[in-house]
């Protein structure tokens, strides 16, 4: 019988995430993309995607600290209101403690 050297293409990935020091900015699309989905549910009748994620200029993950840059500051506004809310449901939705604060800006 002939010896296999098979591995799963999942360990292989993350092998080669973590000895790239990939994981830092593959989180950072996580947060980012979590932000976007969150916002979809945000608005009555909920927003498409591409439009939930078009309200947000810009979006900065450093420190913990997720800061968001809203286009309306009326949103601004109302996401104030439930920035703790969404910061549990992205910490939820990605398995962990990632953000310990959102800005809005």
């Amino acid at each position: 019988m002939q010896q296999s050297n098979t591995k799963c293409i999942g360990d292989l990935l993350r092998k080669m995430v973590k000895e790239e020091h990939w994981d830092e900015g593959l989180m950072k699309v996580r947060i980012f993309a979590t932000w976007d989905e969150l916002l979809c549910g945000m608005t009555i009748p909920p927003m498409p995607l591409e439009e939930a994620a078009a309200q947000t200029t810009m979006k900065k993950f450093e420190g913990r600290v997720l800061t968001c840059r809203m286009r309306s500051s009326v949103m601004r506004t109302q996401l104030q209101f439930q920035a703790v809310r969404l910061r549990r449901q992205i910490n939820e939705r990605l398995g962990g403690q990632y953000v310990e604060r959102i800005v809005l800006i």
